[in-house]
């Protein structure tokens, strides 16, 4: 999610990032740290939280997958999370 929108897709509508994730992302204009973080889609936004903490919200779109995915994966372009696919 770069700002503008991102996407979300796969059967459901939550999840956690993948926990191999090393390195700092971001979601629109909030740097995510490494580490681990549940996230889930309200309406027209995807929501990060640490915990109950809310870390970021951002705009996206949800899909649904042909196939659920064996795991949650994002994918990123120059640091910034521009899909997630749950698993």
């Amino acid at each position: 999610m770069t700002g503008a929108t991102g996407t979300v897709a796969g059967l459901g509508r939550a999840g956690e990032m993948a926990s191999a994730r090393r390195t700092a992302s971001f979601t629109g204009a909030t740097q995510l740290k490494p580490g681990d973080y549940k996230f889930e889609m309200q309406g027209d936004k995807v929501v990060f939280k640490e915990g109950k903490t809310v870390i970021a919200e951002v705009a996206a779109t949800s899909e649904t997958a042909a196939k659920k995915y064996s795991d949650t994966t994002y994918e990123s372009t120059d640091g910034k999370i521009t899909a997630i696919k749950c698993g």
